[in-house]
């Protein structure tokens, strides 16, 4: 099982770099690809997360809709994509229609259209119980699409490349490190009731070595189209960052826990095998992505 996992995390991590390097080439080569590789990424994220978001949430209520959160988690990527040309503090000041912002346009209005139509339907035909089900689902979506959107933002980044490769880098880190050494030492539990398995060894002990390994991605160099991340921010933050990257990513963890046992199940799916579900896998990623969009905000020379 956890071979498995290993093997998975490492499979991922060789994918999005390759997608990311794709993205990077055709930009270097002056192809206009309106970052749809990175976009791809991002949706396919919030679009498997929202579908098991209505799986977990039909396994307490069986008659909620199978697809809304799919489409309330997609809307948000949609418009973060066609805005951020415009919205981010790394982009250009002038820009124009181009067939990115069309496919992000186009997105946002089906997923509006779809969404309304969708939760019409089931208020008109399950009345109060239609709505209910839909005031837990459209934010529950929202929240997945939203902050998975900040992996686009971080990719208007000049350094975009070396940006996602840290966030995932750091997240997979704690996550692991959580692992081992709350196997290796237990003791005391860090949140019963909502994850039975955490214990505050393991939280501290990820935290230690996310932020060791913050400090030791300081020194990675340019190589090609990899920009390094220490050409934007300062050394200290390096610190500072893989901290709070970590206390963030133990947070999302331990809401998407707390969401699940809600619901009543283990595991939100099975599309990762070893993992789980996406929503198990990038639980930690989930508030790590914002936070760290801030951070560089922040510390950017």
């Amino acid at each position: 099982m956890l071979k498995q996992r290993i093997i998975w995390s490492i499979i991922g991590l060789i994918v999005l770099i390759a997608l990311l390097s794709l993205n990077t080439y055709l930009s270097v080569n002056n192809i206009d690809n309106n970052s749809l590789p990175l976009l791809f990424i991002v949706l396919t994220m919030a679009g498997v997360s929202g579908y098991e978001v209505s799986k977990v949430i039909r396994h307490r209520y069986p008659d909620a809709n199978r697809f809304n959160g799919i489409y309330a988690a997609m809307l948000i990527p949609f418009v973060v994509h066609t805005v951020r040309p415009f919205m981010s503090p790394y982009a250009e000041q002038h820009v124009m229609m181009n067939f990115g912002i069309f496919i992000g346009t186009i997105g946002a209005t089906v997923c509006i259209l779809v969404l309304f139509l969708e939760i019409w339907n089931d208020i008109e035909k399950r009345g109060k119980a239609g709505l209910k089900e839909n005031l837990i689902m459209f934010p529950c979506g929202l929240y997945v699409g939203a902050t998975t959107s900040f992996i686009l933002l971080l990719g208007t980044s000049p350094n975009y490349i070396s940006a996602l490769v840290y966030i995932f880098v750091i997240v997979f880190v704690f996550d692991v490190s959580c692992y081992f050494v709350g196997n290796a030492f237990k003791g005391k539990k860090l949140c019963p009731k909502v994850s039975p398995n955490k214990t505050w060894s393991g939280t501290l002990g990820g935290i230690v070595l996310a932020t060791i390994v913050s400090c030791a991605m300081y020194y990675v160099p340019n190589i090609h189209i990899f920009k390094a991340l220490n050409t934007l921010v300062p050394q200290y933050a390096f610190l500072i960052m893989g901290f709070v990257i970590a206390i963030a990513a133990q947070c999302g963890d331990l809401l998407e826990s707390a969401f699940k046992r809600w619901g009543e199940v283990k595991d939100s799916g099975r599309v990762i095998p070893g993992h789980g579900g996406m929503l198990d896998r990038f639980d930690s990623l989930f508030l790590a992505a914002p936070t760290f969009y801030f951070l560089l905000i922040l510390f950017i020379k």
